[in-house]
């Protein structure tokens, strides 16, 4: 919190940033992403049709926010869009705006926490529904170029063998670019996908006059103009700038207590003081040094 400012000022302060955050949210926020998804199933349907490629009649979301985790004490995921498809196919779909490490551990995570979501719900481990994770990126995860990274379980020794074990791993690279070698040396040039590209310019700013662009802005558009949805961002937004700040004085606190515990083994060292001797020494108060 600003030393300037009041807790009310403070809040304010965070309110008015909120709002104006929420002003230029896009798709790509995990926020417009789910409620546009999951307030438009025919959208949502044939977005998935288009990573998927192939022919989806209808789709459910068995929960309008899915929040997944292994054991009360374990770390818990908020999924982005959690829906089922007229086979019973799971398919799961997710905004990766951060180029964060570990991200085939994560989508590995995120796959153990939909196999364990289906089993609870009664599938016997045999009987385990086929599922898809997508990742869509704002950057390309594995510095290849290409629009989208596909992986199954495979055998090392055959290729042709697959696992078979129905869980497909998808990385949207909305960026993709090839390097291309002319005359007048290396170019870059767009790598395009047919079926995604429209996707693909539209969530970098690109214009498009695709027909599903047109309908999917239009969806956004209607999600960024719904007030009840526009207080729940804010309200979410503040707590996590209460949490970050709370995250920040621990931080402080912590690396305070670590320079006092390094001062005081460096005196005791030195002088060959007792603990209590250093810590007066130290002029530490009587709360921080039973602490």
């Amino acid at each position: 919190m600003d030393e300037q400012l009041t807790p009310e000022e403070q809040r304010e302060a965070d309110r008015l940033a909120a709002e104006r955050k929420w002003e230029t949210l896009t798709l790509m926020d995990n926020f417009i992403f789910q409620k546009t998804m999951q307030s438009n199933p025919d959208l949502c349907r044939e977005l998935c049709e288009k990573i998927l490629r192939r022919k989806i009649h209808h789709i459910t979301f068995p929960e309008t926010e899915k929040t997944v985790q292994m054991r009360r004490d374990s770390k818990g995921v908020r999924l982005d869009v959690y829906l089922m498809d007229d086979i019973d196919h799971a398919i799961v779909l997710e905004m990766q705006t951060a180029n964060r490490e570990f991200l085939p551990k994560r989508i590995r995570y995120y796959q153990s926490l939909v196999d364990l979501d289906l089993l609870e719900r009664g599938v016997d481990y045999e009987n385990l529904n086929n599922a898809t994770i997508a990742f869509i990126c704002a950057f390309d995860p594995f510095g290849k170029g290409l629009p989208v990274y596909t992986f199954r379980n495979v055998c090392a020794e055959d290729a042709k063998l697959e696992l078979g074990d129905g869980i497909t791993k998808m990385f949207l690279n909305i960026k993709a670019k090839k390097k291309k070698k002319g005359k007048k040396g290396e170019k870059t040039e767009t790598v395009e996908n047919k079926e995604l590209q429209p996707f693909f310019d539209y969530l970098c700013g690109r214009p498009t006059e695709d027909d599903f662009i047109k309908r999917l802005d239009a969806a956004v558009q209607k999600v960024k103009s719904n007030e009840r949805w526009r207080l729940d961002y804010v309200m979410y937004d503040l707590e996590m700038r209460d949490r970050e700040r709370a995250a920040a004085k621990v931080a402080a606190e912590l690396a305070e207590d670590n320079t006092l515990v390094s001062a005081i083994r460096n005196l005791m060292q030195t002088t060959k003081w007792s603990l209590q001797q250093a810590m007066d020494a130290l002029r530490i108060t009587p709360a921080k040094q039973q602490q």
